[in-house]
């Protein structure tokens, strides 16, 4: 059984909709759960068209917690981009079973590596409770790295949503402790958000856009495409589409090989292939991008 819920339906414009969707059991089980699930849907008397969309910062405030505080059973773990003394102690004086973690690491790997093992502690603890997990970043700090982050946390919260994970970007410390008391209570499945000088609250979404002038695809013949989780449906589709104009094309996740037919990968193109592995394991992410270039 299927429970589709709109959240939220393109305006001015932008055809762009998002879905949550649960799958359950006769018995009502729940057994996969999907949000935040984006569909294109163009107006019923235009022929298909391809799309093209961008990400956008667009506002999106959140009501104020008023209690000003958790729960007392809801633990954080805030991941800290840069050194704060002030910052660290405010976070820890209004949360004080909260983990408040530096990423001192070396350089942007050691950095997301940090993050990929704390992240791992966290779900093998084994609480199954609302566990807010924030990477705090200022916004002078921000680097692809941490865009990195924001693309794991999405993935982590399909896969264990009872981890509210989301990436904050912030200009004014002052005002980032409040936001973070409405971020932990807030029933929203946003990840990429920033906070300007002024306190207002943006988050990153897809927003259809016109196809400018000399823009397309970005792939070539003989360029690698390395497409992570890429056995699922759109993985397929982008597989199907980017080896078609001749580029090298490897799918991994975390299917054994052998449950895959050579017919199946066939079927997507000249020169796909497939790797098995989990890019949350750090050294089977090294040996996966040595296999690929």
């Amino acid at each position: 059984v299927a429970y589709v819920k709109r959240r939220r339906v393109g305006t001015n414009g932008n055809q762009v909709e998002t879905f949550d969707v649960t799958l359950a059991d006769l018995d009502g089980q729940v057994l996969v759960t999907l949000t935040e699930l984006a569909f294109v849907f163009p107006p019923a008397n235009q022929p298909d068209r391809l799309v093209y969309a961008r990400l956008a910062w667009t506002p999106s405030p959140l009501e104020s917690n008023r209690s000003g505080r958790l729960a007392a059973d809801l633990s954080p773990v805030f991941l800290l981009a840069a050194e704060g003394a002030q910052l660290r102690e405010g976070l820890s004086r209004r949360w004080p079973s909260a983990r408040v973690i530096l990423l001192d690491g070396a350089g942007a790997t050691a950095k997301l590596r940090q993050v990929l093992d704390l992240t791992k502690q966290v779900i093998e603890e084994g609480r199954r409770d609302r566990r807010p997990l924030f990477l705090l970043v200022p916004q002078e700090c921000w680097g692809s790295a941490y865009a990195g982050v924001s693309g794991w946390f999405k993935s982590l919260r399909h896969e264990q949503p009872w981890v509210i994970a989301k990436v904050l970007r912030y200009q004014d410390q002052e005002q980032l402790l409040d936001a973070i008391a409405v971020e932990c209570i807030s029933e929203d499945q946003d990840v990429d958000i920033r906070y300007d000088a002024a306190g207002e609250r943006e988050v990153l979404r897809l927003h259809e856009t016109a196809q400018l002038s000399g823009q397309g695809v970005g792939v070539d013949a003989g360029d690698v495409v390395w497409i992570t989780g890429g056995f699922g449906g759109v993985g397929r589709v982008l597989a199907h589409a980017f080896a078609a104009r001749g580029a090298k094309v490897v799918l991994s996740g975390r299917t054994a090989p052998e449950a895959l037919s050579v017919a199946e990968l066939a079927k997507l193109g000249q020169g796909v292939s497939y790797l098995s592995g989990d890019i949350a394991d750090p050294e089977r992410l090294q040996t996966m991008v040595h296999q690929i270039i």
